[in-house]
């Protein structure tokens, strides 16, 4: 054993000693928990020093208060279904899909929801049931995708051409910064920001080292960074901005590097009327991914590629051949497009249009037609 790994197991020691009957929730510390949380849907596997499962925000402060103070690294962890490996490190592990996951305020007047980080897009979409509204970006993943960790990938979903990222939806979050000081953040006026950065204290001095960054870099990040919508492969620094600075946007897409959020506050939207598909299909999947600006011309909500090889697999199984219905002869790729609208009439005449701008203009091979919801759904 190295110096450095029992320095390490020696630190992870006291801070499990620091937290004995200071919090509610459990300290996993056993080979067997850790094994669980070594690995999430990315090819990766990291063996965490430990697993905290809190049962209130509160634990989670003393966490990472005394994860600060012992020097020990955390990770906050939503449902473990990301895809590069952010929910596996060295570290402190904190899953907070087993407790905090409740709904804290709804406003349906205003369309807006405040929960916590460890409820489920699927969860939250229940809760909602009835109320008319919804969360926008939708992953496919929202069976076990929490919102803290859609908030920390910035994630979208197949409707993303209606809704972008997440970052659009955010209003405001709460969160731990890494000495463990609580921050309630959330869009600020210029004049609220410029007192904000004034003060002394912790959040103060994060603050004014973000007003540093924005006012230095201000002409490089109104000129030269990328405005595409899907851009995650850095910090949203234009979010510190004036005159709309928020500071919970920037935690978006920050996996979890900057802070850790114990509720957020997401705006919704209003769910459709009604929808329909149309089930545009190709001879080859060149041809249909040529097709798919021919087909954003019509105002689509969505527009999701179904290749020949996923065809054929599905064709093969017994759970799913029976259900490709919405397949006709041996395409090698099908674009599924999906419309909104407010009547079936409506609906209609959007799958007429699409009708002409596909047969013909581009190499579609045919379409079918999905107005009624059981098919839809």
């Amino acid at each position: 054993m190295s110096d450095s790994t029992s320095s390490r197991q020696q630190r992870v020691r006291e801070f499990a000693e620091d937290l004995r009957g200071r919090i509610e929730g459990d300290l996993r510390l056993d080979s067997i928990s850790r094994a669980l949380y070594a690995s999430d849907a990315s090819i990766y596997e990291i063996m965490p020093l430990a697993v905290l499962v809190p049962r209130s925000p509160d634990d989670v402060e003393v966490a990472v208060r005394a994860a600060r103070q012992h020097a020990v690294p955390v990770l906050a962890r939503g449902g473990g279904s990301s895809l590069a490996g952010q929910t596996v490190n060295e570290a402190v592990v904190i899953d907070f899909s087993k407790h905090l996951d409740g709904v804290l305020g709804f406003d349906a007047e205003a369309g807006r929801i405040r929960v916590q980080p460890g409820i489920t897009y699927e969860r939250m979409g229940r809760a909602l049931a009835g109320s008319g509204w919804m969360m926008g970006p939708d992953p496919a993943s929202g069976s076990r995708a929490t919102l803290g960790g859609m908030l920390a990938n910035n994630s979208t979903g197949t409707h993303s051409l209606l809704y972008g990222n997440t970052i659009a939806h955010v209003d405001r979050a709460t969160a731990l910064l890494a000495d463990g000081t609580r921050v309630d953040w959330g869009a600020m006026s210029p004049e609220a920001w410029r007192t904000a950065v004034r003060r002394t204290d912790s959040e103060g001095r994060v603050l004014q080292g973000l007003d540093i960054v924005a006012r230095r870099s201000a002409e490089i990040i109104r000129t030269r960074m990328p405005r595409h919508w899907r851009r995650n492969n850095g910090y949203r620094v234009e979010e510190l901005l004036e005159p709309a600075v928020n500071p919970a946007r920037l935690l978006c897409g920050s996996e979890g590097t900057l802070a850790v959020v114990t509720d957020l506050t997401v705006s919704l939207v209003r769910r459709p009327v009604a929808t329909a598909v149309g089930v545009v299909h190709f001879a080859t999947r060149r041809d249909a991914l040529e097709a798919v600006t021919a087909i954003l011309e019509t105002d689509p909500s969505a527009v999701e590629l179904f290749d020949g090889a996923a065809i054929r697999q599905c064709r093969a199984s017994r759970g799913f051949a029976h259900r490709l219905t919405f397949v006709e002869g041996s395409p090698d790729a099908i674009l599924l497009t999906e419309y909104y609208g407010e009547s079936r009439v409506e609906l209609s005449d959007r799958l007429d249009r699409l009708e002409r701008r596909v047969i013909g203009p581009t190499p579609a091979t045919g379409i079918v037609r999905l107005e009624d919801p059981a098919a839809i759904d």
